[in-house]
């Protein structure tokens, strides 16, 4: 159990490192160019780099809830033992 907990936690930084990665790649490669078919002033590297934002926010939460999930799977079976 501890050592899939450490697997799942090294996996999640690596996401991290490669989401940083990517967002720097976007930063030097994609021009700041404005988007003509929007009302506010966006972007093209705003646009992209609010994508990616999405994806590290549901990797994110996806990874808090499975810390969440295994906590409390460890109380229920501590209870039931005790």
């Amino acid at each position: 159990m501890q050592q899939m907990m450490m697997d799942q936690q090294k996996k999640f930084y690596v996401a991290m490192a490669m989401y940083g990665a990517l967002g720097l790649l976007i930063w030097l490669t994609i021009d700041n160019i404005p988007l003509p078919f929007t009302a506010v002033h966006l972007t093209l590297r705003q646009l992209t780099l609010g994508i990616l934002g999405v994806f590290v926010l549901q990797t994110v939460l996806h990874w808090r809830v499975g810390k969440m999930r295994e906590g409390a799977t460890k109380r229920f079976f501590k209870d039931r033992l005790d």
